[in-house]
């Protein structure tokens, strides 16, 4: 059960390393600020996992 804990800190850390705030600021017209960037982002990601991601796993 631990491996899960590890993997989970392993995508949080990989996830931070890859977004790019200034970029997303630059394209998107109304963005978020930058102290909620972040919580925005994994539930936006989490919101995708679980519509689009596991239904194809159940079939």
């Amino acid at each position: 059960m631990q491996r899960w804990y590890i993997f989970d800190a392993v995508i949080k850390n990989e996830l931070k390393q890859s977004a790019d705030y200034t970029t997303y600021k630059l394209d998107v017209d109304n963005p978020v600020p930058k102290l909620k960037y972040w919580k925005t982002l994994r539930s936006d990601l989490e919101d995708v996992i679980e519509k689009e991601i596991l239904p194809l796993q159940r079939r």
